[in-house]
């Protein structure tokens, strides 16, 4: 991530957390974060650019330790794991944001990733 957290998107993390329904979560209560558009993603510059050219949104480029620092910031505790998807990718997909089947194969089972967040009381 850029030189000095950007405040205002892990504002931005956490409220879409608190606008999911799960937050504020009770003791022991746990909250999972999927996300394979991240800055260590292979694929990423490709997507970026891609998505700089759809959108009129700035694109964010955030690694996935600044997704365990903003849900840790808000008291959670933080583990992550491989999505792991193991089914079957379709085989048409466009070749636009995966260059390769084995592009499309390797995002959802290596590139994308689960969070795990879990209040816990003091």
């Amino acid at each position: 991530m850029p030189a000095g957290f950007d405040a205002g998107w892990r504002a931005r993390v956490l409220g879409a957390w608190e606008a999911s329904g799960a937050g504020p979560l009770r003791d022991g209560g746990v909250y999972y974060a999927v996300t394979g558009c991240h800055s260590e993603c292979p694929l990423w510059p490709r997507w970026r650019k891609l998505l700089a050219a759809e959108s009129n949104a700035p694109v964010q480029d955030y690694r996935p330790q600044d997704y365990v620092d903003a849900f840790a910031a808000a008291g959670l505790q933080v583990s992550v794991k491989r999505f792991g998807f193991d089914d079957f990718v379709p085989a048409t997909k466009s070749r636009e944001y995966y260059p390769s089947i084995l592009d499309a194969i390797c995002y959802a089972a290596e590139d994308k990733l689960i969070f795990r967040c879990e209040k816990r009381g003091d």
